[in-house]
């Protein structure tokens, strides 16, 4: 609709040009000229014809502005315990991302600390049902722009997240010799970031179909909205953050909710991908130890995916993890304790509480995500925590890709992460 002002004097200025208009005009063709003129006046009465106003320009610029502020605040939070402050944040770009049913599911937001120039990016929901702060890292911009600036032949990209750490786009390719046919729905391409290659079509039909009914929310909705509330605020300054906790160094009393509680194990590896993800993640763990004679880096995947039958794509069983394991650590003499059932249930339990405690006792974690994107899941290495009370979880992980910085922070609370299960190993000599 026309802002009433704005309407009005649109309509005389018609009013005003008719009226010049037909002092010169022949009278045939004057009747052609008052009845457009009549039409467009009745039009611009009813507010069919929207004209760009100054308020529409803000109002777009309000939403975008709204999303960096959220994006800014988000990302403040997360990193306060850091030794180099993140208070002048600036919002280096923005990236929409979609699910692969085109519909819309959150942001990719590169930032820069204006003091140090480090960089940084923050994945956002854009659904307030779902949890606000998907991913966040330090160290580099999002996957989106540091992947897709490498590949020169694709255009027309639109990025897809199909869950945690999981990075897709759709594109056309750049050199096609007939570029409408390219752009024709059904003859873009899709190509997986992470994996670096195509994705078959067959592979995109079945996440199509997982997209339709796949839901983007939250375990709790009520808890992520006082995370929303939290961040919504005009100015979310440090004195107003809850104060930082280390565990091991502080006299706070631990699961007081006023305190955010932050821990990284250092030391853990964080090995490329090679061979596939689960015996890449598991390398970080058994590495970790420096137990004698068990080999590091490539040596120890290739033999812990021969363990665990990793397929040549890079697929793993689950039940062949565990067992796999224990297999390679026996080869080397290696006598390991691993828990997947820690309350003793015959379930594969994996409350958030046995994470921290693992991590307290400077344990990394085998962290399987199943479900975690569409058709699949993914395993990575827990290695830290992030938490207030219980409606701000997080997971830190080394998520085996050489393309994001060693820490990443995952959110516990989303449906994005799938269904993650812990698997605890502990060396009985």
């Amino acid at each position: 609709m026309l802002f009433l002002p704005f309407k009005y004097a649109i309509m005389k200025l018609v009013q005003l040009l008719i009226i010049e208009r037909m002092i010169i005009m022949k009278p045939k063709k004057l009747l052609s000229f008052v009845t457009a003129t009549a039409i467009l006046s009745t039009l611009i009465s009813a507010g069919t014809v929207h004209a760009a106003t100054k308020e529409d320009v803000i109002k777009h610029l309000t939403d975008s502005t709204k999303i960096e502020g959220l994006a800014k605040n988000a990302f403040r939070i997360v990193n306060q315990y850091k030794s180099d402050k993140w208070t002048n944040i600036k919002v280096v770009s923005q990236k929409n991302l979609y699910d692969f049913d085109g519909k819309l599911v959150a942001y990719s937001i590169d930032v820069q600390n204006g003091e140090t120039g480090a960089k940084g990016y923050i994945i956002l929901s854009s659904n307030k049902e779902n949890e606000p702060i998907l991913e966040s890292a330090i160290g580099t911009y999002s996957p989106y722009t540091e992947l897709t600036s490498k590949l020169k032949d694709k255009t027309d990209i639109t990025y897809i997240y199909s869950g945690i750490l999981s990075y897709s786009i759709k594109y056309t390719d750049k050199n096609a010799s007939n570029r409408n046919f390219a752009k024709a729905a059904s003859n873009y391409k899709y190509f997986d970031l992470r994996d670096n290659k195509e994705i078959d079509n067959n592979t995109v039909k079945s996440m199509t179909e997982e997209a339709k009914t796949k839901e983007h929310k939250a375990k709790n909705v009520t808890s992520a909205k006082k995370t929303w509330d939290m961040l919504s605020g005009e100015n979310v300054k440090e004195e107003n953050i809850a104060p930082d906790y280390n565990p091991l160094s502080s006299s706070k009393i631990k699961n007081n909710s006023s305190y955010l509680y932050h821990k990284v194990i250092s030391g853990v590896p964080d090995y490329n991908w090679y061979r596939g993800c689960a015996p890449t993640a598991a390398a970080n763990v058994l590495a970790y130890y420096h137990h004698s004679g068990v080999p590091t880096g490539n040596a120890l995947i290739d033999e812990l995916a021969a363990a665990m039958h990793t397929d040549s794509n890079g697929g793993t069983s689950i039940s062949n993890e565990r067992p796999g394991i224990k297999q390679v650590a026996a080869n080397h003499g290696w006598r390991l304790a691993i828990f997947t059932d820690p309350r003793g249930k015959g379930e594969d339990e994996s409350p958030y509480g046995d994470f921290r405690d693992e991590i307290d006792e400077s344990d990394p974690v085998f962290c399987s995500l199943q479900n975690s994107r569409y058709g699949d899941g993914h395993a990575v290495t827990g290695v830290g925590y992030e938490y207030q009370g219980t409606d701000y979880e997080y997971v830190i992980v080394h998520d085996t890709w050489s393309t994001t910085p060693v820490d990443v922070a995952i959110n516990y609370n989303s449906s994005d992460i799938g269904d993650p299960s812990w698997m605890r190993i502990h060396s009985k000599n």
